[in-house]
């Protein structure tokens, strides 16, 4: 029943969006993430290798989500971005060991080809960003979007060992 709350959070914050209430979006935000956490913890305790993986990659997009709150500060993008970094390696990790542990193969070394539309969405994005002129270095951008390709490809290679619902 802890995924009320969770939904009850969500559908708040969402509210604020849609009516466009910047004050209410602006302290929802932070709140989405920590109940999250809190669900994870009470239903894992977090003692399992995957369930410590999954809790700290939610928790860096927690601290990801409250450095971008400051949306004028070149800093704040810059931690925000490197917490987002480094959750999306703990989610790469978390969908690499649940497949590890499941099976001697996977959906990757069988289809290897499914890894191409991901690697030419990330040349795309590299084409497509490199002549634009940004007030943003572009190298973490790149590897971060690598990163994010990266995961979503371990996440794909879960197909074989994760349940449907997932």
């Amino acid at each position: 029943m802890s995924w009320i709350l969770y939904v009850a959070v969500c559908i708040f914050h969402l509210w604020a969006i849609f009516f466009e209430k910047a004050t209410l979006t602006y302290w929802s935000k932070p709140f989405l993430m920590p109940v999250l956490m809190w669900i994870i913890w009470k239903n894992t305790g977090v003692k399992s290798k995957l369930a410590r993986y999954l809790f700290w990659g939610v928790f860096l997009g927690w601290l990801g989500d409250i450095f971008l709150q400051d949306k004028d500060s070149l800093l704040f993008f810059s931690l925000g971005l490197i917490a987002f970094l480094l959750g999306h390696l703990f989610y790469i990790a978390l969908f690499n060991s649940e497949v590890k542990s499941l099976r001697k193969t996977n959906f990757i070394m069988e289809q290897p080809f499914w890894i191409l539309p991901f690697m030419g969405f990330w040349i795309y994005l590299l084409i497509l960003f490199s002549p634009v002129e940004i007030d943003l270095p572009k190298a973490p951008i790149y590897l971060y979007a690598l990163v994010i390709n990266i995961m979503a490809i371990m996440a794909l290679n879960r197909k074989y060992s994760a349940t449907r619902a997932s």
